[in-house]
């Protein structure tokens, strides 16, 4: 039996090893260890907002993108709370509104809250963190393979490289069926969740209430609030209008009754035209609604002109 536990214990060192060595920062956590100061210019978000923004060419401003794939709005507010002495005053915030962020269940709820929240144990103080466990800290922080995914340790013990957001980020959707993908898109981000009993659209309160949270507390900083939607392939904005046609009213209204109450302004880019042209547009997409890093640094340079340079 003792033999056993130090079999075991052996394996788990070395996966752990592994893991730490090889895969630990295919989240995009890592950014968070060296956040720079006196940031000007950031945006929170989903996966949207991770791949829409390229700071690279910005030389002369502090930049930061605070999104990571499937982040909420309520903990958008908590990294604005966590790194808010990090932002300077007078900048400006994007806050990404996808066509997922402000309806559904309350998130921890959901069929990946606990695998998705043991990223921010990397990175936030414990009071930051939903539905925080001591333990899960301590495995996240000595053990981190042990509170990996299945698929993930399925990946290191068949030596498979797996692939990080920055190797993701450079891939195109030339190769990826886009109405296979908008459908799958579409079932997960508009219908799963979403709705009630009665097929009505749930509001989500928690993830609306966080909106007005943070574009108060930027406001307090005098940083401008901008709301945006990211471009999108026109194939997934078709799933969503052929399959949930009301949901486009549905979405606006709630965008408009915010902006009206709060004074902000509102950009859509989800259909815009720059982003739908047949030639070169499957190479500055990921997939049906992530643009990749050359479709980022377009969509950055188109901000700074519309946007930006004008506040």
């Amino acid at each position: 039996m003792f033999i056993y536990l130090i079999i075991i214990s052996l394996l788990t060192c070395c996966v752990n090893y592994l893991y730490i060595k090889k895969f630990q920062t295919l989240d995009d956590t890592d950014k968070f260890h060296n956040i720079p100061r006196e940031i000007k210019i950031c945006n929170f978000g989903s996966s949207h907002g991770q791949c829409a923004f390229n700071y690279e060419a910005v030389k002369d401003l502090t930049c930061f993108n605070f999104s990571l794939s499937a982040q909420s709005l309520s903990y958008d507010l908590r990294l604005l709370k966590y790194y808010y002495n990090n932002l300077a005053h007078g900048g400006i915030a994007f806050i990404v509104i996808s066509y997922q962020s402000l309806f559904g269940k309350p998130e921890t709820e959901g069929d990946s809250f606990l695998s998705k929240n043991k990223s921010y144990y990397k990175f936030l103080d414990a009071k930051y963190i939903k539905l925080y466990e001591p333990m899960t800290a301590f495995y996240v922080k000595y053990f981190p393979s042990l509170t990996a995914s299945e698929e993930l340790l399925k990946t290191i013990l068949r030596r498979h490289k797996a692939r990080g957001f920055y190797e993701n980020w450079l891939t195109t959707a030339e190769k990826i069926d886009l109405n296979e993908d908008a459908l799958s898109k579409y079932k997960s981000q508009i219908i799963k969740h979403k709705l009630d009993l009665n097929g009505r659209r749930i509001y989500n309160q928690e993830e609306i209430d966080a909106l007005y949270e943070m574009i108060k507390l930027l406001k307090l900083k005098n940083i401008t609030p901008v709301l945006i939607t990211t471009p999108y392939l026109n194939e997934y904005v078709e799933a969503v209008r052929k399959n949930s046609p009301e949901f486009f009213d549905e979405f606006y209204n709630l965008i408009n009754k915010i902006c009206d109450e709060t004074g902000v302004k509102y950009y859509d880019y989800s259909r815009d035209v720059r982003f739908q042209d047949e030639y070169g547009r499957l190479k500055i997409f990921r997939d049906a609604d992530h643009l990749n890093k050359a479709g980022a640094k377009k969509f950055s340079e188109i901000l700074f002109k519309e946007i930006i340079n004008k506040n």
